[in-house]
């Protein structure tokens, strides 16, 4: 490979953090679906067996 410069460094290490950001908004509102599901649309949870994986389930499809 090729070696990196500073800029490169900088453009990674500014990438990697916002995946990191990232990934902890994705946790934090997937939380936040589970805990309004429950509230808003309980029978959406016994249809799809849990309201975890259907929060989970709506984040995947949301996200693409």
């Amino acid at each position: 490979g090729m070696d990196t410069n500073e800029v490169d460094m900088l453009n990674i290490q500014a990438l990697t953090t916002r995946l990191v950001e990232l990934g902890k908004y994705r946790r934090d509102l997937g939380t936040y679906l589970e805990s309004k599901m429950s509230t808003v649309a309980p029978n959406l949870g016994a249809v799809a067996a849990t309201v975890g994986k259907s929060s989970t389930r709506i984040l995947s499809v949301g996200c693409r």
